[in-house]
């Protein structure tokens, strides 16, 4: 019986271009001498992943192959001009098809922007345009064709070289900033010499095809170089040669062989830096983030303390206030107490019959003119309002006003309006510093959390590295192994203090949510990630809740029930643990409850669970995070959580979050409430 690939082979033959030895024709290959590791020549012999393929190629079709290098303004030259050469390797793009026809791809390139390991940190052509950068290309490139065609960059700004081996040099020598070269080409020499002092920080530029490339008129070659590229893809020729020239194995290969032993000994000693260093930076963040909750926690104490004064201020504006301030019906001063003239720092015939307009800030004026006009029109018998005030020594001054109309038998009187007002200074001054002292906290967080996960990526990078190299050597994959848990956890840590920050920056924002939808998408989302079935798990989900909608904040949502039932999971079995999750509602809350019938929370640490670090369990990855982020998330929402277990019998975790006119009612005015439908 035939295998697969004689079949192919017999029906290659069956269907190919039909060539005798009177139309072959030598294939005259020009390569550019410089470009590694595609096309090059190394002690007076070609070599690389173009030229060996073009090889193959001529020996699957039968055809003799002349290898020509020469510079790359020359090959193109003499393909395009001379036809001293047939054959060449280009990037595709639309303007070069214009001048020659394009093969299949043989490959896909990117380029990427280079800098020096000691120069600035440029990530795109934006920040080169931005800060003017002198960028070094290769003259006659792709690169110089989209520069010239988009104008991504000023042309003083680009310098120009004949190889991209020259262009690194520039760039290592200071003579340009940063530099545009494909990253396979730039990663190859870096590793065959001495260019240890580049680095690249960009996303893939340019990304486009690499085919071979004949003369317009030359149709009939470049067929066969069509079915001569299938060939050697169907004989496994291709992947040979794209392993031994192209994949990243190679290329690590040979800079291991050179260098391993030097790459082992850092590594070895960069574990013991990594410990310990890991070790004082957890201590670091456990001290920064205990301020972070102190201080959050006094922050909320105020908060509520405020919201206490305001209900003792309803119930009490009807009869009493801490000052009468009354104005005429065209909003002069009529009387002020003297408690009041002497917080503003006027004397009492400074601000008798002047304009209120005067002493109030223009936005709160112009809110309490819309309230004296709700007034009168009898839409209202008081209002509530704030305005700040500005003293005299150009300070400001809050006041909790409740503003009135002064009736005589139903007309407006001359008194005009009563303002029955007390001092709120004091909590608003201590609520704005609360409120930076916050933000500066959560600031070092998210920018800590930021700024070491390129560490991180850097050292796993490393480690993988090592262990591709080190595979027989049990000791030295041991303390890879050692490194990449440490880094591992490291990463969960940073990335559950980025889940802090958001939870404390974000806004409150209501919308409307389906809650079956909701909870079988984090439930998916939680299996998936643990690369598990949720076919095979055990999960009922009952719905009875009153309306067909949640109104609440869906993201805060979302991380809070994430972070409960990936709990439940992590430390019981995803496929034999039964799991019940209700929906119910009142009046006033939403109410979500997680049930489970696993292992449960001994009592000792009930009380523990929702610090900060703490692990029910010395097992995986986590770094017990999960509980403390569900809690911190529904309080934001003004909400609760809540968690009962038994020891081998199972666990109940409830949620209660007020609904969106509570939320509202909840909120301080700092908060902005984004309501979508």
């Amino acid at each position: 019986m035939l295998s697969l690939y004689q079949l192919f082979v017999v029906s290659s033959l069956l269907a190919a271009p039909n060539t005798t030895d009177s139309t072959k024709t030598t294939i005259r290959f020009g390569i550019d001498q410089t470009y590694e590791p595609f096309e090059f020549v190394d002690n007076g012999k070609a070599k690389g992943f173009n030229v060996e393929l073009i090889q193959a190629i001529g020996q699957s079709l039968n055809y003799p192959v002349k290898i020509v290098p020469d510079n790359w303004q020359s090959v193109r030259h003499k393909l395009e001009n001379t036809n001293e050469i047939n054959v060449a390797a280009y990037f595709e793009n639309e303007q070069r098809k214009e001048q020659v026809s394009f093969s299949r791809p043989i490959t896909l390139v990117y380029h990427s922007i280079f800098t020096r390991i000691d120069g600035p940190a440029i990530e795109s052509i934006v920040d080169i345009s931005a800060v003017h950068y002198k960028v070094g290309i290769q003259e006659g490139t792709i690169v110089e064709e989209y520069f010239d065609k988009l104008g991504f960059v000023d042309a003083n700004q680009i310098v120009k070289y004949a190889s991209e081996k020259d262009v690194i040099k520039k760039l290592i020598s200071g003579e340009v900033d940063c530099a545009i070269t494909s990253y396979l080409g730039t990663a190859y020499s870096t590793s065959h010499s001495d260019f240890k002092k580049i680095r690249s920080a960009s996303d893939p530029l340019f990304i486009t095809d690499y085919c071979f490339v004949v003369d317009k008129g030359n149709e009939a070659l470049l067929n066969q170089l069509n079915w001569g590229i299938r060939l050697v893809k169907a004989n496994g020729t291709y992947d040979k040669l794209y392993k031994k020239w192209l994949s990243p194995d190679s290329i690590l290969e040979e800079y291991w062989n050179a260098y391993g032993v030097w790459v082992s000994g850092g590594l070895i000693f960069l574990l013991i830096l990594v410990v310990v260093w890991v070790a004082t930076l957890r201590t670091r963040l456990r001290i920064h983030i205990k301020q972070l909750d102190k201080e959050y926690s006094e922050r909320e104490r105020v908060i509520d303390a405020f919201k206490k004064s305001e209900r003792l201020r309803e119930k009490t504006a009807g009869f009493s206030a801490v000052m009468t301030l009354t104005l005429s019906a065209d909003s002069y001063i009529k009387d002020i107490p003297e408690a009041l003239h002497r917080m503003l720092g006027y004397a009492h015939n400074e601000i008798i019959d002047m304009p209120l307009k005067r002493y109030v800030l223009p936005e709160d004026y112009q809110y309490y003119r819309m309230a004296s006009e709700e007034l009168q029109k009898g839409t209202h018998d008081s209002y509530g309002l704030e305005m700040r005030f500005r003293t005299k020594a150009n300070e400001i001054l809050w006041l909790e006003c409740e503003c009135s109309l002064v009736n005589e038998q139903g007309t407006l009187s001359d008194s005009g309006y009563i303002l029955l007002v007390r001092d709120v200074s004091p909590l608003r001054i201590a609520n704005i510093k609360l409120k930076e002292l916050t933000n500066e906290l959560e600031n070092f967080m998210y920018k800590t959390s930021h700024d070491i996960r390129g560490p991180i990526a850097n050292v796993l990078g490393l480690t993988y590295l090592g262990k591709r190299v080190s595979a027989e050597n049990d000791e030295v994959m041991t303390y890879f192994n050692l490194i990449e848990d440490s880094m591992g956890k490291l990463e969960h840590i940073f990335n559950d203090l980025k889940e802090v920050s958001f939870i404390l920056r974000e806004k409150i924002e209501i919308t409307k949510v389906d809650p079956e939808k909701f909870v079988k998408d984090i439930l998916a989302s939680v299996f998936m990630k643990a690369e598990k079935d949720i076919k095979k798990s055990h999960i009922q989900i009952s719905n009875c809740l009153f309306t067909s909608y949640l109104f609440t904040d869906k993201k805060l949502l979302k991380r809070a029930l994430y972070q409960v039932l990936e709990n439940v999971f992590e430390h019981n079995s995803y496929y034999d643990t039964e799991v019940w999750l209700i929906l119910e509602e009142d009046s006033r809350d939403y109410i979500i409850t997680v049930a489970d019938n696993g292992v449960g929370v001994p009592y000792d640490i009930q009380s523990k669970v929702f610090e900060m670090f703490f692990k029910g369990s010395s097992t995986g990855n986590h770094v017990g995070m999960g509980l403390y982020l569900a809690r911190k998330a529904v309080s934001r929402m003004y909400g609760s959580l809540t968690l009962f277990s038994k020891e081998n019998e199972g666990t109940i975790v409830t949620m209660r979050f007020p609904k969106e006119s509570f939320i509202q009612k909840m909120s301080v005015s700092d908060e902005i409430i984004a309501i979508r439908n």
